[in-house]
């Protein structure tokens, strides 16, 4: 095919390793080598077009452009999402789908379970005091995961609650590009669906009995288009994509421990204001620090963007990194301020941290509100509710090359003790 010399194109064969090396900067730095928000390259042996920008996500989030529809990679799939899920559809299997999530993720169950998750941090805090030091990554996976499953209707023990944390996040990081890495996530990910599916059997069966209006029993009643129920497999490997991105925050939450670490006059002040300043000062964090690097999907036709001619079934990438790090959208892009999003509402949603688009129709985490409010929680926790110092010496720096990433040490504290103010107050809300 001949290319159109209008739009720049990085030579060779192929830059998969490169996407190995580079991590989150792959697409930045393409678009500031060629000085343009649009680049071909090639991926995994295919075309790859890679864009950034406002219109960049006006046009990945139309689907008559831009499809999901076998757009993950299989090694995506076998970890971080589940084969034949949800994120992989459109269309009306797509939104039928979907409307099983939507109907769990509601404002109502939001706040449940954020109850529950707090009620939980406050009676964990004793076990942190006697067991330090403890890594806040460590024991915020933990007290989402038992968190998570009480509220969605999963029965889990209590020694089972550190190894299905540590299942869940490995799955996360299974989707990375490090090969280790990504065999333990498969393995993660074998084992926990094998143990969901038993758990789904169960409740169907009525040899767990859960409350009527859990997800778990919503999950096991739903239908498809077609009046039949998911099969148990299926239905388990939902379920997961329920439970996962919860316990996925405490990845955010290990950030908002370093950056009240390396910001303490925002601590100062989270302490001070009210609910809305927390909510600012939590989508920092979703903005400034990484989560994923891009977001792939397929071109649904063939059609011309910006003197680019997209075929049918192109690879393409939308630059979420970049994006949150735009100076053409946000000011000062590269500072850590709460003021990013001092118009609250109206700012987030320039923020595509976890994807963009309508949450009714298309492809943003229906999740997303559970994950800014456990992180809101999670902040309110650290910053208001104890008091703690870092331990010294420790590596709280992360690698940009590593997708996802996380600070290196998990952010290890110690002298952990509830605030006096707290007390007198009468301990969180």
């Amino acid at each position: 095919m001949q290319e159109h010399q209008a739009v720049p194109h990085e030579k060779g064969l192929d830059h998969t390793l490169s996407l190995v090396k580079e991590g989150y900067h792959f697409i930045p730095n393409r678009m500031a080598h060629f000085h343009s928000d649009i680049v071909e390259t090639r991926l995994m042996g295919k075309r790859a077009i890679c864009i950034t920008g406002k219109d960049a996500i006006e046009l990945f989030y139309n689907p008559a452009n831009i499809t999901r529809e076998k757009a993950a990679p299989g090694y995506v799939k076998k970890t971080l999402f589940g084969m034949n899920t949800v994120h992989g559809m459109e269309g009306e299997k797509h939104t039928k789908r979907r409307s099983l999530f939507l109907s769990i993720a509601t404002e109502e169950e939001t706040k449940r379970l954020s109850k529950i998750y707090r009620t939980y941090l406050n009676k964990s805090l004793p076990s942190w005091e006697f067991h330090e030091p403890v890594v806040i990554y460590n024991e915020i996976k933990k007290a989402l995961a038992a968190s998570v499953c009480e509220w969605a209707g999963v029965p889990i023990l209590e020694d089972q609650i550190k190894n299905k944390a540590d299942q869940l996040m490995a799955m996360v990081f299974g989707f990375g590009t490090v090969i280790a890495i990504h065999e333990e996530g498969k393995a993660a990910r074998k084992v926990m669906e094998e143990w969901m599916e038993k758990v789904m059997e169960d409740v169907r069966s009525g040899f767990i009995e859960v409350p009527d209006d859990s997800p778990i029993r919503t999950v096991c009643e739903y239908k498809e288009e077609d009046g039949k129920p998911l099969d148990p497999h299926m239905a388990a490997v939902e379920m997961l994509n329920i439970i996962r991105p919860p316990v996925a925050t405490s990845i955010y939450v290990a950030f908002a421990a370093r950056a009240l670490h390396d910001y303490p006059q925002y601590k100062e002040k989270l302490r001070t204001s009210g609910e809305d300043y927390l909510y600012m000062f939590c989508e920092e964090v979703r903005r400034f620090y990484p989560l994923a690097p891009f977001v792939g999907g397929k071109a649904a036709r063939d059609f011309t963007w910006k003197e680019c001619e997209f075929k049918q079934g192109d690879m393409v990438l939308l630059d979420i990194y970049g994006i949150n790090h735009s100076e053409e959208i946000w000011e000062n892009p590269m500072t850590f301020d709460p003021e990013h999003f001092k118009e609250l509402e109206s700012d987030s949603k320039k923020l595509i941290a976890q994807g963009a688009g309508d949450m009714k129709k298309g492809h943003r985490c229906p999740g997303e509100a559970m994950v800014r409010r456990l992180l809101m929680d999670s902040v309110e926790f650290l910053a208001k509710t104890i008091e703690y110092e870092l331990v010294p010496g420790q590596d709280i720096d992360y690698d940009l090359t590593k997708i996802p990433t996380i600070p290196k040490s998990g952010i290890e504290i110690y002298k952990i003790r509830r605030r006096v103010e707290e007390e007198k107050e009468g301990g969180s809300r």
